[in-house]
């Protein structure tokens, strides 16, 4: 037991720069006072005294501030630095020449009684300040665990894993070979590159890189609307000037077409009056021709009637009526009935003479005369051979 005690003391001399003496180790070093407890705890947990054994880890813990169950196993030359809030759980297991700093936790993810439930380190493993590894699973010999890393699946020997949930760094075949078989404070490898970590400087490069394009493109564009600007602006004074020059002719152009404009007008206007007088004539001259037709039409009726009146039946006509006393008087002549009779012989007379221009043929009136003179005569010749 006092080997083991020389061998830890050993071991913090070589990884702790602060240790001064072998006097100051024995009786300041918590993590070394926490290994003896352990080793006595442990000792009572395999005689199968349980409720000792805890009695013992607990007083350890209330002396250092370190768990570590009675049934943990422990290896030689582990170094606990500082070592407050350690804890290590019943079914963990860690290897020889490891290094644990405060704030660890080897805890378990089951409930199961009597089955591995806490983590297993390999030799030489490094686990950084506020490390959690939680579960039933095998970290490599020479591993490095990054403090405040939290590790839930198996990680190789020779890696170095970060961040949450832990992950593998890229690291050189050269450094997983010769830096990783060195002790290393806090599990800190020189040159490890976390992959997020590239991510995020690949993505700072990417944005600055595009923040520079942007600027260029604003003066780019600035440039160019300022060009278009001065550009526009001698386009508009051209224009003024060519403007200013064509002014007059565009109010001679102006003036032209006006009296175009309005020579358009009257010649119009005077179109429709125009149309309106030869209307106004047409309309006159209809009215002429209907009154000349109608004083034709009464010429032609007052020549039929004088002709009708003039023609020998019509004067026998008046004078058999004379010699039958029925005496008509001149002013009877003109009245009324005489004129409608007058109207009706001036009718018949018109038929007659246009039956004589058209067929020349004998009418009704005249055959008849003929017949009426024919008896007239015969009675004459009768009368004659009487006498």
């Amino acid at each position: 037991m006092f080997e083991r005690i020389k061998e830890d003391m050993r071991t913090i001399f070589e990884r702790d720069p602060a240790a001064r003496s072998p006097w100051q180790v024995l009786f300041s070093y918590p993590g070394l006072h926490a290994l003896a407890i352990h080793r006595a705890a442990h000792w009572c947990w395999i005689q199968g005294w349980s409720g000792f054994a805890r009695w013992i880890s607990h007083l350890g813990r209330f002396l250092t501030g370190i768990e570590i169950h009675p049934g943990a196993r422990i290896g030689r030359r582990v170094f606990i630095d500082h070592g407050m809030g350690v804890v290590i759980g019943e079914t963990a297991e860690v290897g020889d020449d490891c290094t644990i700093y405060h704030g660890v936790t080897l805890g378990g993810v089951g409930l199961g009684r009597g089955v591995k439930r806490h983590p297993t380190l390999g030799r030489g493993v490094i686990v950084g300040a506020g490390a959690k590894i939680l579960g039933s699973f095998t970290v490599g010999d020479n591993a490095r665990i990054g403090s405040n890393a939290v590790v839930v699946k198996p990680v190789l020997p020779n890696t170095t894993v970060v961040g949450v949930p832990a992950r593998e760094t890229k690291e050189t075949s050269r450094q997983k070979t010769q830096a990783h078989t060195q002790f290393s404070s806090y599990g800190l490898v020189e040159g490890e590159d976390d992959p997020y970590v590239l991510r995020m400087r690949q993505m700072e490069k990417q944005l600055k890189e595009q923040a520079k394009l942007i600027e260029e493109l604003k003066q780019a564009v600035l440039e160019f609307s300022e060009s278009r600007q001065n550009r526009k602006n001698r386009q508009d004074k051209k224009q003024e000037a060519a403007d200013a020059k064509e002014a007059p002719k565009s109010e001679h152009r102006s003036a032209a077409v006006r009296a175009k404009h309005k020579t358009h007008a009257d010649v119009t206007a005077r179109s429709m009056e125009n149309s309106d007088k030869a209307a106004e004539s047409a309309e006159s001259e209809k009215s002429h021709q209907e009154d000349s037709v109608a004083a034709t039409a009464d010429a032609k009726q007052g020549s039929a009637f004088k002709q009708l009146s003039d023609s020998p039946e019509i004067a026998e006509s008046s004078q058999i009526e004379t010699s039958k006393g029925d005496l008509v008087q001149p002013a009877q002549r003109h009245s009324p009935e005489s004129e409608s009779s007058s109207v009706e012989l001036d009718v018949a007379v018109g038929n007659r003479d246009s039956n004589k221009t058209q067929n020349s043929e004998p009418t009704i009136s005249e055959a008849e005369n003929k017949e009426k003179a024919a008896p007239d005569e015969k009675p004459s010749d009768k009368d004659g051979s009487a006498s």
